[in-house]
């Protein structure tokens, strides 16, 4: 397909939006960015709390994609740090390792607890003799047992996903991957073959997820590349199988611009609706419902354990996950002092959302208050943060199961000009905006789709 030669619009500036129109910048090309925030980042900001300079929740930046890595580095420098990502689960009042080399063969489970655990998995291979499975928990408790996939998987991915796997069915991608197969009868020497815990070394910029996006920024500044900030996106204008224009709002400001090209980092559903695409979200398509809630606690004095994140798979917990930014041992976190993000996952209608900051840091207190994780006579002061359409948990799944998202993934694909360059995980959002950058220079719109497909795992690491 033909690109003309002319200044292309980018909607976002966020990791993707900022990739893509660096990459472009350096081919000579002419980019506005539009963003609606006052700021660059979009999820990938830093949180700035006096001398702490933190991520907005978790961030993972992968190195399983050599060219993301090399891009990490062409931006970052030696301003990109090495750690070992330490994974623990903390369960009843205990930390458990993902990882059995931290704690051997049990990793840190009690006698009575893994004696639980083995009777539990001989019951439900008892019980699935005769019981058909028919969905992932079905294919999980019959593996591991009911309280060991709680712990070690489902606990939780039910919370991050805002989806009880009980309404997953059953296929054969979902049987093989880490959340079901982790942990088993006869896996207490096993560890997962998934491309993400084979990952030894990880990576994170030295100044937070924050320090990427400034740098990419301030590159894209100095090579001539216009960003439009609190600039709000109207509508689409379409023209047969092309976007001809693009209807904005700057400060009250209402004008149009033409393009020949278009990169959209923004979400599906938003994209959609500014194209004017109907269509009719079902209640049981999660990932459009999706929100978190982040509660910062800052310590006067060093984090009480050494894993960078911690699950909480306990139901009755409200808690997810907690992020240990202090062991990233790079410049987030200020010398001596600590800061603990807690993760609450809900749908965007969910009532914790109305709480005030107050009663959601009640919860923490009473969750965790008297725990060995925290003293919270150290604590120094706390911020919230409430994310209600931020999806933090948008994966492969989603595109598989929900027919409203590949199908709005589909027709997006029919617009000629139009990259849509939203994925799930860092690192495949910016090779979706490289891919996107080449393939405008190239006139090879195909070979976009073919290496950024949202629900297949190759060539993501090639």
């Amino acid at each position: 397909m033909n690109h003309p030669i002319g200044q292309i619009i980018i909607l976002g500036a966020g990791i993707g939006g900022l990739s893509s129109a660096y990459e472009l910048l350096k081919k000579g090309r002419q980019v506005i960015i539009i963003e609606k925030d006052g700021e660059a980042g979009g999820l990938m900001r830093a949180i700035k709390h006096g001398e702490y300079n933190v991520d907005l929740g978790h961030k993972q930046f992968y190195s399983r994609i050599p060219r993301v890595h090399s891009f990490y580095m062409e931006i970052l420098g030696d301003k990109l740090i090495t750690y070992k990502n330490r994974i623990g689960i903390y369960y009843n009042n205990r930390i458990i390792e993902r990882e059995r080399k931290y704690k051997g063969l049990f990793r840190g489970m009690s006698v009575s607890l893994i004696s639980l655990g083995i009777i539990d998995i001989v019951a439900q291979k008892i019980k699935y003799i005769w019981r058909r499975k028919r969905t992932i928990e079905d294919v999980a408790n019959s593996k591991n047992g009911r309280l060991f996939s709680l712990i070690f998987s489902q606990g939780f991915d039910e919370k991050l996903k805002c989806r009880p796997w009980s309404s997953v069915p059953r296929n054969k991608r979902t049987e093989t991957s880490s959340f079901t197969k982790y942990f088993s009868l006869l896996g207490f020497a096993k560890e997962d073959n998934n491309g993400k815990n084979l990952q030894e070394n990880w990576v994170h910029p030295l100044k937070g997820s924050g320090g990427l996006i400034e740098a990419l920024r301030d590159k894209i500044i100095n090579m001539g590349g216009e960003i439009r900030f609190n600039t709000k996106v109207l509508k689409l204008v379409r023209q047969g199988d092309r976007i001809k224009s693009i209807e904005i709002d700057t400060d009250g400001k209402i004008s149009s611009l033409e393009t020949p090209t278009i990169i959209s980092s923004i979400k599906l559903d938003i994209i959609a609706k500014l194209l004017s695409l109907k269509y009719r979200i079902g209640d049981e398509e999660w990932s459009f419902n999706r929100g978190v809630i982040i509660i910062y606690l800052f310590f006067n004095e060093p984090s009480k354990f050494p894993h960078t994140s911690l699950y909480v798979p306990d139901p009755k917990q409200k808690i997810g996950r907690i992020t240990n930014y202090d062991v990233y041992d790079c410049q987030m976190v200020p010398k001596g002092k600590s800061c603990l993000a807690f993760e609450i996952f809900c749908k965007k209608e969910n009532i914790l959302l109305e709480l005030d900051d107050e009663e959601l840091m009640t919860i923490v207190k009473e969750e965790f208050g008297e725990s060995h994780l925290i003293d919270l006579k150290k604590l120094e002061s706390y911020q919230v943060y409430k994310l209600p359409s931020c999806d933090p948990a948008t994966n492969w799944e989603d595109y598989k199961i929900e027919k409203t998202r590949n199908q709005m993934y589909s027709d997006l694909k029919t617009i000629e000009n139009l990259y849509n360059v939203s994925r799930t995980g860092i690192d495949k959002i910016i090779y979706s905006s490289i891919k996107a950058a080449e393939s405008i220079i190239t006139n090879e719109k195909d070979d976009f789709f073919k290496e950024t497909s949202p629900v297949e795992l190759e060539p993501w690491s090639m």
